[in-house]
């Protein structure tokens, strides 16, 4: 499937696109030949980046994808066309105990009707690419759902670390994953309102759209340009 491209303005990667490497396009001169970690004070028109490198500084911890904010029933619909048959992922927030949710859930796909409860927690181990899908201390969504889903729905390795409490259309996040992350719409789901963020390739092309709720800290829909395929959330019951 084709995909949509942008004519945003590139930000400079100064290396593989890994956090790591990023720290080092930070620095500035005093003028002195003193170096400096303190951000550019000049005239900057990615104010929306800006606040958001801003808030990583305060020294309160970032609201990511894995923090639980609100209880609730969440019914989630995936598809790679009205044609194709249809995934069904339930996630079900019984109780909150502060970012800590008792969950019940179950996915439905192609292989069959999974079943599962755990708790969910954002004290889970930071995604790597080879355990992107951990929800908790030692739990692995993709133990139970299908990968085309999770892989938009809890999207860790290329949103990463960045805090979603907060958007504004025009915002830049640096989540470190080697795609830049722009804040392009706003749109509503089964009654949520979220932000609607596109992964950019360093070519331009968007190769993933989610659709991310900071209420909720979740995404409620999302798509990959790619395998075609799709999810929304058409259900929630607080």
């Amino acid at each position: 499937m084709e995909k949509r491209s942008t004519r945003r303005r590139l930000l400079t990667w100064c290396g593989v696109g890994l956090a790591a490497g990023l720290a080092g396009c930070t620095g500035s001169d005093d003028g002195n030949g003193n170096g400096s970690d303190a951000p550019d004070s000049g005239d900057d028109d990615s104010a929306g980046e800006t606040e958001q490198d801003a808030a990583d500084t305060t020294g309160e911890e970032p609201i990511t994808l894995r923090h639980n904010r609100q209880s609730g029933r969440y019914v989630f619909e995936g598809s790679t066309g009205p044609d194709e048959f249809t995934d069904t992922f339930v996630w079900n927030v019984q109780s909150l105990d502060e970012y800590d949710a008792e969950v019940e859930g179950s996915f439905e796909g192609v292989h069959g009707l999974e079943e599962f409860s755990l708790t969910a927690s954002p004290d889970a181990p930071e995604p790597t690419m080879t355990q992107p899908y951990m929800i908790g201390v030692d739990e692995d969504l993709s133990e139970y759902v299908d990968t085309r889903f999770i892989e938009l729905w809890l999207p860790g390795v290329i949103v990463g670390e960045a805090d979603v409490s907060s958007f504004s259309v025009g915002d830049e996040l640096d989540a470190g994953s080697g795609f830049d992350l722009e804040v392009v719409d706003t749109q509503t789901h089964a009654g949520i309102e979220c932000y609607v963020l596109d992964a950019i390739l360093m070519g331009g092309d968007v190769e993933y759209t989610y659709c991310i709720s900071p209420e909720h800290a979740m995404v409620i829909s999302a798509k990959n340009y790619d395998r075609g395929y799709e999810i929304e959330l058409v259900e929630y019951e607080e």
